[in-house]
C-alpha cells in the first residue's frame, strides 16, 4: 500500500495527502487513479472530466494534490495550471501532469508555470503505483496555510559554509585528510574515540558530527543513538563514514542523515559531499535564502526528459562518464539580489549533446539544444527563487565549446547535479555557480554610476 504515514514528520500542523483532484478526459483513467488513491491511501477523491470543470470545483474543494491531465478539450490543461498558479488561494497547490508525447514549448512552460512531478501515458499498473507512491510519500500538508502541500525532509541536510564539524575517527591519516581538504570550508574539530567524541560534542555542539566506523570506547551506531537521545542541538546532522559494504547497512539504520563512502582523494570525497552543503559564503547565502534549489534543479531534469522523452533520469553522486573534450557549456546568467549574482551552467560532451539535442528538439545542432536546454532548467530554477521571495531575472544563454581541459572538478562556489541516462552513456551536469554582485562603479565625486556605463 501506499504508506499513508510517510508524509507527517510529528508536527501537530502537518498531515498526510487526503484530497486529491483527479482531472483527465478519459473516464478509464480517472477510475484507475481514483480506485489507486482509494483503496491504497484512504484519500478523498473528487473527478474532474476536463479544465473548465476542474476550476469551477476549486472554487469550493481545494485539495491537497491536483492531478492534471495536459491534453483536454475545452480547457486543456497547460491553461488549467496557469490559472491554478494566478490564483493566490491556489498557487502553492501541489500538482502532478499526466503526459504523453509533449513538444519543448509545452514542457517549457509547463515547468516555468511549476509542478510537482509528473506520470507518462499510458499508465502502467505497476510503474504508475510504485512512482505515485514515491511521489506522494515525499508530500507533507501545512495545515497552517490551507492547499499548500511541501516537499519532505528526504534531501540531503545543508551544511553551511563556516559550520562547527566534528570529525571523530580512530585513523590519524583520516583526520589529516579532513583537516587539509575542508579546512578552509569548516570549523574542523577532532576527536579519536567515542567517549572523547562524546565529551567534545557535549561542549563545542558542533552543527554536523561525522563518525568513522572503527571508533573506540563508544561505537558509531551507540554514539550516534546517545547524541540523539541528549539532543546536543535540534540542527545537528550525523553523517557516517565507512567502506561501501559497511553503508549500506548503516543507511538502514536511520540513525544518520547522510552517508559518505571513505576515500582520501579529494576529488572524489569532495564530490560525495557537495550535497550536504556549499563551501562558499555566496553560495550559503543563496542556499539560505532557498534552500530547496538543489531539488529544484534535479527535479527539473527529470520533468524534461521524462515528459519529452519518456526517458529515466539517475542523479548521479559520482561520474559514471568523465566528459572529455570537446564539450559544450551552455550558462544563463540569473541576476539575484543587489549582492549576489548567480550562473546556471549546463555541461556534457558533444556526443551526449547532439543526442538530446535530436530526441528533444528534433534539431542536430548540439549547441542549440544545449541552448534550448538551459533556458528550459534556468526557468525552473527562477521559480523556486521567486516563490521564496527572491528577485531573480534570467539573462540569455551563452554557448562555448571547450576543446581542451576538463569540466569535471568543481569549483568551491558551486553545487552540482549530475544525470545519467538509464541504460545509456550519456551524462549532463547542472551547476548553480554563486558569486558576489560586482561592484556598482563611481565617479570621480563618489556618486554611483548605473552598472556597464564608462566612467
Amino acid at each position: 500500500m501506499l504508506n499513508p504515514h510517510a508524509a507527517a514528520d510529528g508536527a501537530p500542523h502537518i498531515r498526510r495527502v487526503q484530497r486529491i483532484m483527479v482531472c483527465d478526459d478519459d473516464i478509464a483513467v480517472r477510475f484507475a487513479l481514483k480506485r489507486l488513491f482509494s483503496m491504497e491511501l484512504g484519500a478523498d477523491v473528487v473527478e474532474a472530466e476536463n479544465g473548465l470543470a476542474a476550476l469551477k470545483a476549486l472554487r469550493s474543494h481545494v485539495p491537497d494534490l491536483l492531478v492534471l491531465d495536459l491534453h483536454m478539450p475545452f480547457v486543456d490543461g497547460v491553461e488549467t495550471l496557469s490559472a491554478v498558479r494566478n490564483t493566490p488561494s491556489l498557487s502553492h497547490l501541489a500538482v502532478i501532469v499526466l503526459t504523453g508525447e509533449c513538444g519543448a514549448d509545452i514542457v517549457r512552460r509547463v515547468i516555468d508555470l511549476g509542478v510537482t512531478d509528473y506520470l507518462a501515458k499510458p499508465l502502467s499498473k505497476t510503474g504508475t503505483r510504485e512512482r505515485l507512491k514515491r511521489i506522494i510519500t515525499s508530500l507533507k500538508v501545512d495545515t497552517r496555510i490551507t492547499g499548500r502541500p511541501q516537499r519532505g525532509d528526504g534531501d540531503a541536510p545543508v551544511l553551511m559554509a563556516g559550520a562547527k564539524l566534528l570529525v571523530a575517527d580512530p585513523s590519524e591519516d583520516f583526520r589529516y585528510f579532513m583537516r587539509t581538504t575542508f579546512g578552509t570550508r569548516f570549523r574542523i574539530i577532532e576527536a579519536a574515540t567515542g567517549v572523547d567524541a562524546l565529551d567534545v560534542a557535549l561542549q563545542a555542539k558542533p552543527n554536523a558530527i561525522m563518525l568513522g566506523r572503527d571508533l573506540p570506547h563508544f561505537a558509531a551506531d551507540q554514539l550516534a543513538q546517545k547524541l540523539r537521545a541528549l539532543k546536543v542541538r535540534p540542527d545537528l546532522v550525523l553523517i557516517a563514514v565507512g567502506a561501501k559494504q559497511e553503508l549500506e547497512q548503516v543507511r538502514a539504520t536511520g540513525l544518520y542523515d547522510a552517508c559518505i563512502q571513505r576515500s582520501f582523494v579529494p576529488e572524489v570525497f569532495t564530490r560525495e559531499f557537495d550535497a550536504l552543503g556549499p563551501a562558499s559564503v555566496p553560495l550559503a547565502e543563496l542556499l539560505g535564502k532557498c534552500p530547496s534549489l538543489r531539488a529544484q534543479m534535479v527535479s527539473a531534469a527529470e520533468q524534461v526528459f521524462g515528459m519529452m522523452l519518456k526517458m529515466d533520469i539517475e542523479p548521479r553522486d559520482r561520474v559514471v562518464v568523465p566528459f572529455t573534450p570537446p564539450f559544450i557549456v551552455a550558462r544563463i546568467s540569473i541576476e539575484v539580489t543587489q549582492s549576489l549574482m548567480a550562473n546556471i551552467d549546463l555541461v556534457a560532451d558533444i556526443s551526449s549533446a547532439e543526442a538530446f539535442a535530436v530526441a528533444m528538439f528534433g534539431i542536430p545542432e548540439a549547441a542549440e539544444g544545449m541552448a534550448e536546454l538551459s533556458n528550459i532548467v534556468a526557468g525552473r530554477v527562477k521559480h523556486a527563487l521567486v516563490s521564496d521571495g527572491v528577485q531573480a531575472v534570467l539573462g540569455l544563454p551563452d554557448v562555448r565549446v571547450v576543446d581542451s581541459g576538463g569540466p569535471d572538478a568543481r569549483t568551491p562556489d558551486s553545487l552540482g547535479v549530475r544525470f545519467g541516462v538509464a541504460g545509456a552513456d550519456h551524462e549532463l551536469e547542472i551547476r548553480l555557480i554563486v558569486s558576489p554582485a560586482p561592484a556598482a562603479p563611481v565617479d570621480a565625486a563618489g556618486a554611483t554610476l548605473p552598472i556597464g556605463e564608462n566612467l
